[in-house]
């Protein structure tokens, strides 16, 4: 298994539910259903700067179907969703 964290994390394509969380998602040309979500938490980032407004995410660690592990960001002011981090 190897495992890489995103300096810059990656736009990616999510799929939710009814209450906003991730069910599914692209990676590597097939879709990824999310069977668990191992834990939640909220960032801001950028507020330091001082350059224009901060980023404010939801952060989700996932593992999916088949034994995927993920961290998936999700950006609350522009509702883009990011990879951060992914174990495959």
């Amino acid at each position: 298994m190897s495992a890489r964290r995103f300096v810059l994390p990656r736009p990616l394509g999510v799929a939710t539910d009814g209450m906003g969380q991730p069910r599914t998602f692209g990676w590597r040309g097939r879709t990824e259903r999310v069977a668990t979500i191992a834990a939640t938490w909220e960032e801001t980032v950028g507020w330091w700067r001082g350059e224009g407004e901060a980023t404010c995410r939801r952060c989700y660690r996932v593992v999916t179907a088949s034994g995927l592990r993920a961290v998936l960001h999700h950006d609350l002011l522009t509702g883009g969703w990011y990879l951060g981090a992914i174990a495959d």
